[in-house]
């Protein structure tokens, strides 16, 4: 998930809501490049 909502009641809503993570914007790419590339490595752990 991706969004502009920062609090910490904002994220945790976000992970009930079944987000897989949760990116407060502004973000550099290279962390949205790096995260995605994790996923794989979450998928099967």
């Amino acid at each position: 998930m991706i969004t502009g909502r920062g609090a910490a009641a904002d994220a945790e809503l976000g992970y009930l809501a079944g987000a897989d993570d949760y990116m407060i914007k502004p973000f550099r790419p290279q962390q949205l490049i790096d995260r995605v590339h994790a996923l794989p490595a979450r998928r099967h752990s």
